[in-house]
């Protein structure tokens, strides 16, 4: 993993062109977030679309939480939200 901060607890980054990740240690062992996202040519670089994330188990009922470090990572203007269904 890469982006891993000093706690060593979480962490976000890309996979390919398109997908991002939001990961974080339970236990002994990472899990992991498929974020979706589109590559963008315009002033941000990448449109994250918070509305596809399929939240597993494992992070049901912290939903806001997670979105909320994934923002303090990938922020304007570098990137852009779609928060809507």
């Amino acid at each position: 993993m890469s982006d891993i901060p000093a706690d060593g607890t979480w962490s976000v980054g890309h996979t390919g062109r398109d997908l991002m990740y939001y990961a974080e240690v339970r236990g002994r062992e990472w899990h992991e977030i498929v974020i979706d996202g589109e590559m963008l040519t315009g002033r941000a670089h990448h449109m994250i679309f918070f509305s596809h994330i399929s939240f597993p188990d494992w992070a049901k009922g912290r939903e806001q939480e997670i979105i909320d470090r994934i923002k303090s990572r990938f922020h304007p203007p570098d990137y852009e939200y779609f928060e809507g269904r």
